[in-house]
Parts: structure tokens; sequence; C-alpha cells
């Protein structure tokens, strides 16, 4: 997804094509191919990534909002019986934030993605708080 027409444009012209219209019609078939790609995989997942703990905050990007795959979606955190207990909205851009807790304790955020028409499967975000707080692994 991050291949945008400009990237996609400037790889088919290094292969020279001579054909008139070629280059062209090899761009938006890529294009196209990038797209179906990404509708049939990203919400195969919960597609949340670039994540970062900042101001108390886990924040992430929803790839299916940032790449126009979804035009909306909201992230669930899953409490400890897999019911939801709070939903994020996701920002147009993609960019969601959710409140932790930043002690020093490795902890586990289980989260997922509520769309009109479907929800994604759970995600488990493993962290750390304290001093530092880091994300330590994502499983999908």
């Amino acid at each position: 997804m991050r291949f945008d027409r400009p990237l996609l444009a400037a790889i088919v012209e290094t292969g020279q094509l001579t054909e008139p219209g070629a280059a062209d019609y090899l761009v938006d078939t890529l294009l196209a191919r990038r797209d179906k790609v990404a509708a049939a995989y990203l919400d195969g997942v919960t597609p949340l990534d670039d994540f970062a703990i900042e101001d108390g905050r886990l924040c992430a990007t929803d790839l299916s909002r940032k790449y126009g795959a979804a035009d909306d979606g909201v992230v669930l955190r899953i409490a400890g019986d897999e019911s939801p207990s709070e939903a994020f909205p996701v920002a147009d851009d993609g960019r969601v934030c959710i409140p932790l807790a930043i002690d020093d304790q490795y902890r586990i955020l289980r989260l997922q993605i509520r769309r009109a028409n479907h929800t994604t499967p759970t995600m488990q975000l493993h962290y750390r708080g304290g001093a530092r707080p880091r994300v330590l692994g994502v499983v999908r």
C-alpha cells in the first residue's frame, strides 16, 4: 500500500517501455491490484501498525483507513471476558490513541476494529510501562 502512483510510475519508467500507453496501463494495473489485495487482506487481521506509546496512550494507525480500503472504524479494547469494554474512534487519517496503564507491569492489550459491516479478529499488543514504556510485541 505504500507504493503510490508517483513511485510506481518511477519504477515502471526504469523499464523503458516503448509501446505508447504501456507505462500508464501498467501503473493503473498495479494500482488496481494493490487496492484489491488491500480490500481482501487488510481486514482479515486487525490492521493496526506504527505503534507508539506517548503521554500515557498507545497510538497506532489503522492501515485500512489510512490507505482508503475502509471509510469507518472504531478500535475496541477487549476486556478479560472477550467482550468489548471501550471503543475509540479512528480518525480519517487512520490514527487512533488509547489510554494505557503505564505502571511498571508487563501487560497485554487485546484490540479489534469494528466497522459497519464486520469486526476484525482480536490482536494482542504486549507492552511494558514504567519510566520508558515500550511495545514489546504484536500477535495478530
